[in-house]
């Protein structure tokens, strides 16, 4: 059985609407490398447009799959991330807050730690994620 969550439909527009803002900052940035050679404004520009443009394609194409053997997270930029169910240490829901986003916090037992936000388990929703996690690895669930 595999379950996969990834982000909505509302997120692609999300992006097609943002990524043509974010690619201004990239043009501009390599205007200004052909215009005048290499100089800081167009090193910021052109580093301040990869990181948006980047950052916009990652939020649309980040998917989370729950299998029977592992969880797996696929992102644009971090590529793919598997975790056995056997490895992992610790697990834990953190709500959001003005300062953080709503998120899952997956410790494995070795290895950094394994986060995965609430927009990116859209399609099915983050309590059904939640309730698998749950089902899955109740007795190794953290609160604070």
């Amino acid at each position: 059985m595999r379950k996969e969550y990834c982000t909505t439909r509302s997120s692609i527009w999300f992006t097609a609407i943002v990524l043509p803002f974010t690619l201004v900052f990239l043009l501009a940035g390599v205007a200004c490398f052909v215009a005048t050679g290499l100089n800081v404004f167009s090193v910021v520009f052109t580093l301040l447009g990869l990181g948006a443009t980047f950052s916009a394609l990652n939020y649309t194409w980040s998917k989370t799959s729950l299998t029977e053997s592992y969880i797996q997270k696929k992102n644009l930029l971090s590529g793919t991330r598997t975790v056995m169910w056997r490895d992992i240490q610790s697990w834990r829901y953190v709500e959001g807050s003005e300062a953080q986003l709503e998120r899952l916090e997956i410790s494995p037992t070795r290895g950094r730690k394994f986060l995965i936000y609430a927009n990116e388990a859209e399609s099915v929703g983050l309590e059904s994620l939640l309730e698998d996690m749950r089902t899955r690895l109740g007795d190794l669930e953290f609160n604070r």
